[in-house]
């Protein structure tokens, strides 16, 4: 904006003084900017909580969906056997029709991981919410059952 133009945009007052506009929002801008930056960090930091939250909820709703899929897997699709004889034609047909509904992450051995996560933690309420499918996918690779419990209790520490 030109100087002349600045003239003639004017602030209204009650006492009849006339105060540039670009002048008031200058200065409205440095009182604000201290006490802003507090509010601002305030309001960012509710988000970002927010935020982290929602990623670990729904984190661990997969988590339980792919215990889930495992239990069926392995207890409606195999009568509770821990190999059904059709198991690598049943995961390859399974993997196929879900990565074409819902993409990547469905591969047959993810899915023989979601298996063997069923079959290491039979119980849904042992999940913790504090671990994400990589750390389960960490901890079924230990083959020892009192290792593998005394390592998901380390983690949550």
């Amino acid at each position: 904006m030109s100087s002349a133009k600045i003239r003639e945009i004017y602030y209204p007052t009650s006492c009849h003084v006339q105060i540039p506009i670009l002048l008031v929002r200058q200065k409205m801008k440095k009182s604000l900017s201290s006490s802003f930056e507090g509010f601002y960090d305030k309001i960012k930091e509710i988000l970002e909580s927010a935020r982290n939250r929602s990623y670990r909820a729904v984190n661990f709703e997969m988590v339980q969906a792919y215990w889930e899929i495992g239990r069926t897997i392995v207890e409606e699709e195999q009568d509770g056997e821990e190999r059904a004889d059709y198991g690598s034609r049943l995961l390859l047909s399974l993997s196929d029709r879900l990565t074409k509904d819902y993409g990547k992450g469905f591969d047959e051995s993810n899915l023989r991981n979601m298996r063997l996560f069923y079959m290491r933690y039979q119980k849904r309420d042992a999940l913790r919410p504090e671990l994400s499918w990589t750390h389960y996918r960490i901890l079924m690779r230990i083959d020892r059952k009192s290792t593998r419990l005394n390592s998901s209790h380390v983690s949550q520490s």
